[in-house]
């Protein structure tokens, strides 16, 4: 008996002794420095100069909401990202932590230069993370960085913010290191990323299309119809706007919803066809001479037919930016090893410039939603009134029904 429980005893000194060991070692928040952003930019020398944002502790923990900015930002430089890092790290008293970090950002001198000698720290780094988003920038990224997004507490926070709710209405995408890594190392794909801006000192950072790659290199960056049609095809697009010109209606916005892009590779003739099937709801906003025309049922037919050609052609070209740019981001490549295998193995052999063979083929159905989002409240006017209307009828018939009775049982 004693025996027994000298064993539990043990059991569970050694258990408490396991679980305390968890405390050992560990590092208080202030003794970390959180970065929240990470901007690389090539110097003229060549060499790598890393950004980080980092956060203010201090204003982080207070109760009360910050007046001013809740980061601040170190720079240095080095033959690699890692030793640029490694050079800035020298400079503080804390250790880096990138567990919070949110977003990174390559200058286009940076993709212009190529990124293949630098893949290794995405691929290696333990401070590289799977779920942290890239993304272009037309001047230095360190000059992004320095945004104070119109005095946002985390300037890299509102920057991401502003990527993911842009890819929403077809204006930027989303891209993170994951899905870079998977387009890196793919045989056939190309790398895209989004493309961000600031005009100057005092300005925010905007989006401003999508950096296409052919490799390595940066190869061409779209402008903002190419950008809307690329966010299309990719199916990341919620709803899009267009304004279509009719004669009769003048200007028209149109938002496009519910957008589904199919998409394949067929062989015919001795040609490579890309197929783009697209789905989409379709509703009719803003009509510039809408109060003086009113809509009958071959106006909407007109309109379905001029949006379903104005999404076609940003379609059309789209794709063929892409074959000029010799840039495979829809995959293309993929889609041919999928759908056609018996040809897969000579593309293959000369991918790029079999790329530039592809055709397409599109096929745009859109759908009349409704007139405007108002027009729900003006159907539950109408239903109510019909409703009125059809209550007052059989009031009256049953008024009609006792008078006759009365008339009836009196004779």
């Amino acid at each position: 008996m004693n025996l027994s429980k000298l064993i539990k005893s043990l059991i569970s000194i050694a258990l408490c002794l396991f679980l305390f060991s968890g405390c050992t070692q560990n590092r208080h928040l202030k003794d970390l420095l959180i970065v929240e952003g990470v901007g690389i930019d090539l110097t003229e020398s060549k060499d790598i100069a890393v950004t980080l944002q980092s956060l203010k502790i201090g204003m982080s923990n207070s109760s009360e909401k910050p007046d001013a900015s809740m980061t601040f930002n170190l720079s240095a430089n080095g033959n690699t990202v890692s030793s640029a890092i490694n050079s800035l790290a020298k400079g503080v008293s804390k250790r880096t932590f990138f567990g919070q970090n949110k977003i990174m950002v390559l200058s286009q001198k940076f993709v212009e230069n190529g990124v293949d000698k630098y893949v290794d720290y995405f691929l290696r780094s333990e401070d590289a993370r799977a779920d942290v988003a890239i993304c272009v920038a037309k001047k230095s990224a360190k000059f992004i960085l320095e945004s104070k997004e119109n005095d946002s507490n985390v300037p890299s926070e509102n920057i991401l913010h502003l990527i993911d709710n842009n890819e929403k209405s077809g204006r930027s995408i989303l891209v993170n290191e994951n899905d870079f890594l998977m387009l890196y190392k793919d045989e056939t794909s190309d790398i895209y990323l989004p493309v961000i801006e600031r005009e100057n000192e005092k300005s925010s950072a905007k989006t401003a299309g999508i950096a296409l790659f052919c490799g390595d290199k940066l190869s061409y960056i779209t402008d903002e119809t190419e950008t809307e049609g690329f966010v299309i095809l990719n199916n990341k697009a919620d709803d899009v706007l267009f304004q279509i010109y009719d004669e009769k209606l003048g200007k028209t916005d149109v938002r496009i919803s519910n957008i589904k892009c199919k998409k394949g590779a067929v062989r015919y003739n001795d040609n490579t066809y890309f197929n783009v099937e697209l789905k989409a709801d379709m509703i009719i906003g803003e009509i510039e001479k809408g109060t003086e025309n009113q809509l009958t049922k071959n106006d909407y037919n007109r309109i379905l037919r001029e949006v379903e050609n104005e999404v076609s052609n940003v379609i059309e070209k789209t794709f063929y930016t892409l074959i000029k740019a010799k840039s495979d981001c829809l995959r293309v490549g993929n889609y041919i090893a999928k759908d056609c295998p018996d040809y897969y193995s000579e593309y293959i052999k000369n991918s790029r410039q079999n790329y530039q063979k592809v055709l397409l083929n599109k096929k745009v159905k859109i759908n009349l939603g409704k007139i405007s989002d108002n027009s729900q409240l003006e159907w539950h006017c109408i239903y109510k009134c019909v409703e009125y209307i059809y209550q007052l009828f059989w009031r009256w018939i049953s008024a009609l029904r006792k008078a006759n009775y009365c008339r009836n049982y009196n004779s």
